[in-house]
């Protein structure tokens, strides 16, 4: 009843237009063949996902991408504008933070971290001894030798944000903030898709519980003859 976590990759961009960053996450949903999107609607996120909402042709890989609503905010005003397409597929989870959700999220992350419930990619200091073994490595350009690396690279960014976040006081919630001149993109992701998991989690348990079965009235057992000699 439970999901283990495994983080396969991490991409982190900086100042994109949100219509490339719209392709870019299209792209990576049929890479990795998803099933949802988990994204921030908040701040620049709204405007990502306009364009999600919208059909998106892929010039490079000559496609075009059927639109994605949300999920769960389906009627929310703010998001509805967007919403003008005949034919599209809800995969977003649409995530409206606020301080108790940050709360929540910080406690789950760190149970599941706890838990031992995650796994990340290696450091990238051992996936590059391992792939300079590999004679096919070998002989890539310096260019696509990054393209391997650098999800490695992504997860080591990802580790010292996490032990960097400051711990700020409140008298309710946990608070997490960044170090000045350090950013906390990458934690923030991470925590967000391990929220949807562990909902996806809980009904997961509530589909079991309600169909649970009692074991012993699976099986009538009949007394056996019995004689004696």
């Amino acid at each position: 009843m439970r999901y283990k976590r495994y983080v396969k990759n991490i991409e982190a961009y900086q100042g994109l237009h949100p219509e490339t960053q719209a392709l870019l996450i299209r792209r990576l949903f049929d890479d990795y063949d998803c099933d949802y999107i988990v994204l921030d609607r908040g701040g620049n996120g709204i405007s990502v996902y306009g364009y999600l909402c919208r059909k998106l042709f892929d010039n490079e890989r000559k496609i075009e991408y059927i639109p994605f609503y949300t999920m769960n905010e389906l009627d929310e005003l703010k998001l509805s504008a967007y919403h003008t397409e005949d034919e599209y597929e809800q995969k977003i989870y649409t995530i409206s933070a606020s301080e108790e959700f940050n709360h929540d999220i910080a406690l789950d992350l760190k149970d599941k971290i706890v838990n031992k419930r995650i796994e990340l990619l290696i450091s990238k200091e051992d996936i590059r001894e391992f792939y300079n073994q590999e004679a096919w490595f070998n002989k890539l350009s310096q260019e696509e030798k990054m393209d391997f690396i650098m999800p490695y690279m992504q997860t080591n960014l990802l580790e010292n944000e996490m032990v960097l976040l400051e711990r700020i006081e409140h008298p309710k919630y946990i608070k997490l903030k960044e170090q000045s001149g350090k950013r906390k993109d990458r934690y923030i992701s991470l925590a967000y898709g391990n929220y949807y998991i562990s909902l996806l989690e809980k009904e997961l348990s509530k589909k079991v519980k309600d169909n649970s079965i009692d074991i012993n009235k699976l099986f009538l057992f009949k007394q056996p003859n019995i004689r004696k000699y």
